[in-house]
């Protein structure tokens, strides 16, 4: 195995699984209010409730990949924009 010197003290795949629910929730939410939806809103447009979409933006659930496909659709942006993980070149 390479071994890179990450200078963020942990190693990238790492970060990616353990902070993929609170990233991808993040991302919901922040388009969402850029959007002017409430959660209850989405939860409609997407068949859920606000509860459900709170849920998924404070990252305590991850949405399927079918699901991810609705909310990004009913937020109008790719399925892309929220689950890429950003990234920074420290080499």
């Amino acid at each position: 195995m390479i071994m890179v010197n990450n200078p963020f003290g942990q190693d990238p795949m790492d970060f990616k699984v353990e902070t993929a629910a609170s990233r991808v929730g993040g991302r919901i939410r922040k388009i969402r209010t850029e959007k002017g939806l409430s959660q209850t809103e989405l939860g409609e447009l997407v068949g859920l409730t606000a509860d459900r979409i709170q849920k998924y933006e404070n990252g305590a659930r991850k949405p399927k990949t079918d699901l991810l496909k609705k909310i990004a659709a009913a937020l109008g942006v790719s399925t892309l924009a929220l689950v890429d993980p950003t990234t920074t070149n420290y080499i």
